[in-house]
């Protein structure tokens, strides 16, 4: 799934994803307050776009003063879209191996990652292993 967007359409996932629910343009506004592209008129043509590419959708609706106003939820979770950036990249389908084994040295780099973080990795390499085990003897 090839998935581009704008800077500013980037900020309003961000914001959703931040939030941990659907929001309405207004909440969005107001959280990307500091933002200067991000007034009740520019929102509204930038969730117009989004919505037909089919990154959001309306996820409900919320009473706001006398009127309701539509939710807005993202139909990629943060880790979703930024792994599918990477997979989309010429460069890692040429070279997943050595390139996966790069990002994923570089992640765990990090100081502030748990030992229930790496013990969760663990078990997903460890499930993958056993998944191709099974795809090499049914061949």
């Amino acid at each position: 799934m090839l998935i581009e967007v704008s800077n500013n359409e980037y900020k309003v996932l961000s914001a959703i994803w931040a939030a941990g629910r659907p929001l309405t343009a207004a909440e969005i506004v107001e959280r990307l307050r500091d933002d200067k592209a991000f007034r009740d008129r520019t929102i509204h043509s930038i969730l117009t776009v989004m919505l037909d590419k089919g990154v959001i959708y309306v996820d409900g609706q919320k009473r706001s003063t006398r009127t309701y106003s539509r939710c807005f939820n993202t139909r990629l979770g943060f880790e979703e879209y930024h792994s599918a950036q990477i997979m989309q990249n010429a460069t890692y389908r040429k070279n997943k191996g050595n390139i996966l084994t790069g990002i994923f040295s570089a992640l765990i780099d990090d100081a502030d990652i748990q030992p229930d973080a790496l013990e969760e990795l663990e078990k997903l390499i460890e499930e993958k292993k056993r998944s191709l085990e099974h795809e090499a003897d049914d061949i």
